[in-house]
């Protein structure tokens, strides 16, 4: 962490009494926190635990939970911290596949049993200290918002006194509500490899503080890994939001209605679709649905995902995965055609498909409420209710 942000990060938590402290103390103890703070190195090791697979037999799937116990029981004996509980979380996912696998195969295996078991132990333990700092962080921040609220302190912004503006569809800046209106970029004749920049996996666009998701589709619905050379090998011919084309970035705003200068609430558009051909070709004639702009946090619209990769788009989160719209998740479930199980949280299986159909309508609108606190006002991020949690995607196997 730079030096400014190690200072931002103090005063946003001497602002809030520290309740930002207690939620990075929370995470991983909820199991929230993905790979963001490893190495690159750290990160091949935890994309090749996630992704190997092991042969249906009984001999391997016994030696992989043994193997995964060991390793558990190994991070629990030693300094138990954040970077601990994310490998905890990684190696607890495996040996639950495992574990599922054994089942399903053999049920009720002995040796299988008192490996999955000692394997929930060792993350048991990590929990429990990471629990115990947890209460003594909460134990700290009583105190410290008792003796500000003693002293007449201000009490916390973390809810909107002043709602965040709903903007409309041609907004221009305004800093002083902080919204800031930028242009979509011309991305078509690019190289593939010249767009965005990878982050946790995805490649992303910045646009002043706000961050644009972007998915790469191609004719057969082929997956372009957006780390390695293989993008380069592919130009763009389409973009499913025209180049100039309005995005607006609203910032998150404190009780007195002042935005803050790098927190964003919500953007009028947060995916573009990039079309991609192998260099050479110009046949590639895509068709795509516009999605509405978002002008209120409290309103998306569902995303059209026919003809991506289904490794394409989308986080993995504990079993499922999941589609992001601002603070709200949409849970994807993937049935393919032939009637063959697809995994949401196996990237090579997702690879070898691509989407032909989905349950839910591109542009249907997707409705979000958040939690309110005791005076009626909407916390950021907190979501109470939302009128859609899960689409079915039809998926298609890819002709290699």
């Amino acid at each position: 962490m730079g030096k400014r942000k190690k200072i931002g990060w103090v005063i946003l938590n001497i602002y809030t009494l520290c309740i930002p402290l207690v939620i990075y103390l929370l995470l991983p103890l909820l199991g929230i926190g993905g790979m963001s703070s490893l190495t690159s190195e750290e990160k091949k090791k935890a994309n090749l635990i996630n992704n190997f697979a092991f042969p249906n037999d009984r001999e391997s799937i016994l030696e992989g939970l043994l193997y995964i116990k060991g390793q558990m029981s190994a991070l629990a004996s030693g300094k138990i911290d954040r970077n601990t509980a994310r490998w905890i979380k990684i190696w607890k996912n495996k040996a639950s596949q495992l574990f599922e696998k054994a089942e399903m195969m053999f049920k009720g295996d002995k040796i299988a049993n008192d490996a999955y078991t000692d394997i929930l132990a060792s993350e048991k333990k990590v929990k429990k200290s990471l629990l115990g700092r947890v209460i003594i962080a909460v134990l700290i921040v009583a105190l410290f918002a008792g003796f500000i609220i003693s002293r007449g302190g201000r009490s916390s912004s973390y809810s909107h006194k002043a709602e965040s503006p709903t903007i409309t569809e041609n907004a221009q800046t305004d800093e002083s509500k902080g919204v800031y209106t930028y242009q979509i970029r011309n991305y078509v004749g690019k190289n593939l490899a010249s767009v965005g920049k990878v982050e946790d996996d995805h490649l992303i666009e910045e646009y002043g503080k706000g961050e644009v998701s972007i998915v790469i589709v191609t004719e057969d619905g082929k997956y372009i890994p957006v780390e390695g050379d293989e993008k380069k090998q592919y130009t763009v011919v389409a973009q499913n939001i025209a180049a100039g084309t309005d995005i607006t970035i609203v910032h998150l705003r404190n009780s007195q209605g002042e935005p803050y200068s790098n927190l964003v609430d919500y953007q009028s558009c947060d995916e573009l679709i990039l079309y991609a051909a192998p260099i050479g070709e110009e046949g590639y004639k895509p068709e795509s649905v516009l999605i509405q702009p978002t002008l209120d946090r409290h309103i998306y619209h569902v995303h059209d995902y026919v003809g991506r990769n289904a490794a394409s788009f989308g986080r993995v989160d504990g079993s499922s995965r999941i589609d992001k719209y601002g603070r709200a998740e949409m849970r994807l479930v993937f049935t393919s055609e032939n009637g063959v199980y697809v995994d949401p949280t196996d990237l090579n299986d997702l690879k070898n498909y691509y989407v032909v159909g989905q349950d839910i309508e591109p542009n249907t609108e997707l409705t979000i409420e958040y939690e309110t606190n005791s005076r009626g006002e909407e916390y950021d991020n907190l979501i109470r209710s939302q009128n859609f949690e899960e689409i079915n995607l039809t998926v298609r196997p890819v002709q290699n």
